[in-house]
C-alpha cells in the first residue's frame, strides 16, 4: 500500500476523480481516501511515481507519504 497526501482534495467530487484517475492506469487498483486528513492509500502493482503521476494529471498536487 502507498500513502500520499493530496492537499487539494476537498469534497466528494476530488475523490471520484483521484480514484477514476489511479483505476484508469490500474483497473484492480484498491483506493481509499479521506478528506478529513486529504490521504490517498493506493493498493496497486504500478509504482509510486507513476500512481503519483496519474493523480497529478487529474489536476491535484501530491505528496508520497511514508
Amino acid at each position: 500500500m502507498v500513502r500520499f497526501s493530496v492537499p487539494e482534495m476537498h469534497c466528494a467530487g476530488c475523490i471520484a476523480s483521484v480514484t477514476r484517475a489511479i483505476q484508469g492506469g490500474d483497473k484492480a487498483a484498491i483506493v481509499t481516501a479521506s478528506l478529513e486528513t486529504h490521504l490517498v492509500e493506493v493498493t496497486s502493482h504500478l509504482p509510486v511515481a507513476q500512481l503519483a503521476g496519474l493523480i497529478e494529471d487529474a489536476g491535484f498536487t501530491v505528496k508520497p507519504v511514508a
